[in-house]
């Protein structure tokens, strides 16, 4: 592409601008061409898999994040863990972010049961290459995505596996990747959030899961804690600074095994055609998730 892109600058000076749009032409050419063997000869007969993983934060560990987000906004970072199973391309489709505190800190404060949050995917990437290495790159900043969660209703492993054991269906302690307090994060039928009718919306592609991400707790200093009018944001007397732990569920899809390198690669031509929809595996997760102090 940019071998074409420098024959048609130099093309179109002068009386070259038939030449330069013939140049811009080929590249185009060029591009479908590689795009459809992607889709026809490989990467879509590797089936992908999906999965779910909390990371969770605490102020004893996680001081200057909690230290930067009771001021108002903070950055956090999810990067890959260099292990010997092997996970490609993974792309992130929802995510659900709660605070919480110790015992019933919480709990009072007389301000509505719903906490609102913004949340932003930002440019930094990083993803394992077929050699297992991690590398960085830069991709398009995302959307503010505005987040709520109800202040007496958070996730808990330990209760939720209480009550699975006394045999109740869904409750509140407990998330899984169809659970409505999910928030998608990019167009996917996987998402909740389709492309056809949200593309022309502004709706991104899924990105990365592992990267940075900018958090922040609104605060509308003219919104009296008893207005219960529709917002987005807390009410004037809400208090940061009791939120002092923090979950992150994240639902994405990858590829796992023999990821091919290239549309070329041998592993594409043995594979049968594709099915409609992929199966769907849950292997243990192998994330980590460090904090990126707000500069």
């Amino acid at each position: 592409m940019a071998r074409h892109q420098q024959l048609a600058s130099r093309a179109a000076e002068g009386t070259g601008r038939l030449r330069g749009v013939l140049e811009l032409t080929k590249a185009l050419q060029e591009i479908n061409a590689i795009e459809s063997r992607l889709r026809t000869r490989c990467f879509t007969k590797f089936h992908h898999s999906t999965d779910m993983h909390k990371w969770s934060f605490d102020s004893v560990k996680d001081g200057a994040f909690f230290d930067e987000l009771h001021k108002g906004q903070t950055r956090f970072t999810i990067k890959v863990a260099k292990t010997s199973g092997k996970s490609y391309n993974i792309r992130l489709l929802k995510m659900y972010v709660e605070l919480y505190g110790d015992g019933n800190a919480t709990q009072g404060g007389g301000y509505p049961a719903k906490v609102y949050l913004n949340l932003r995917r930002m440019a930094a990437s990083y993803f394992r290459d077929e050699s297992d290495t991690i590398k960085k790159y830069r991709q398009p900043l995302g959307l503010t995505r505005k987040f709520k969660f109800n202040r007496f209703a958070i996730t808990d492993d330990n209760k939720c596996n209480e009550e699975k054991k006394k045999g109740n269906g869904a409750f509140l302690f407990c998330m899984d990747k169809g659970d409505r307090r999910f928030q998608p994060m990019c167009c996917h039928y996987l998402s909740d959030l389709p492309c056809d009718a949200n593309i022309q919306l502004g709706a991104l592609e899924c990105q990365r899961t592992f990267g940075t991400y900018e958090l922040s707790i609104p605060i509308d200093k003219t919104l009296a804690c008893d207005d219960y009018k529709v917002t987005h944001q807390n009410c004037k007397d809400f208090d940061r600074t009791k939120f002092t732990k923090m979950n992150v569920w994240a639902a994405y899809l990858y590829w796992s095994g023999a990821y091919p390198t290239g549309p070329d690669d041998a592993r594409c031509n043995k594979l049968h055609s594709p099915s409609s929809r992929s199966k769907v595996q849950w292997p243990k997760p192998q994330l980590i998730l460090k904090h990126k102090p707000n500069h």
